[in-house]
């Protein structure tokens, strides 16, 4: 595709002029700027997705190009570059978006919503429903966190039923020393 024009028809141009830009639109480039905090961790990239405004799912990457060893004084960065698959010419060059880079492999633990996580005394809680209208409170490790959801990497295990909404509430329930006058707590 030509992208710019630097020249006019029938016009005199010397050597080594530029007349025209020209862009592969079917095979672009992808520029992860990392900040340098988290540049030890891309030794050990697995994969990368990418989202853009308009686009329904994240679309997977292709070929890494190279993970820059630099950092940039200005932006304090680290580039990462990806080749990306553009035949459909769904992605505009020049287009940004987010670039979501994997460092380790999967895992299969449990993920919570955010407002699941109770703060008790400094300390992450969940609780968990034991039977009917009984209520478990079990300290938790936190894991990484992801589009409004934390991975729980200790104290509640797959299938647990965990109150997401209200576990504040729960928390507030179980410190009152009163019992609800009519048997039992909602």
């Amino acid at each position: 595709m030509i992208a710019e024009t630097h020249a006019t028809s029938g016009a005199n141009v010397e050597a080594g002029e530029n007349l025209f830009k020209i862009i592969d639109v079917e095979n672009v480039y992808t520029v992860g700027l990392v900040p340098e905090k988290d540049a030890a961790m891309l030794h050990g990239i697995f994969g990368a997705e990418l989202e853009f405004p308009g686009l329904s799912r994240p679309r997977p990457v292709g070929r890494l190009v190279s993970v820059g060893r630099l950092v940039d004084p200005q932006s304090r960065t680290v580039k990462i570059i990806y080749e990306i698959d553009n035949g459909n010419r769904v992605l505009a060059v020049g287009q940004s978006g987010f670039l979501r880079i994997f460092t380790s492999l999967g895992s299969k633990r449990p993920a919570v919503p955010e407002p699941a996580i109770v703060d008790d005394a400094g300390r992450p809680v969940v609780f968990a429903q034991v039977k009917g209208e009984s209520f478990a409170r079990r300290p938790v490790k936190l894991g990484s966190r992801e589009g409004g959801y934390v991975e729980i990497v200790e104290g509640s295990r797959a299938g647990e039923r965990v109150v997401t909404r209200g576990a504040h509430l729960i928390r507030l329930a179980a410190l009152s020393t009163q019992v609800p006058a009519h048997g039992h707590v909602h």
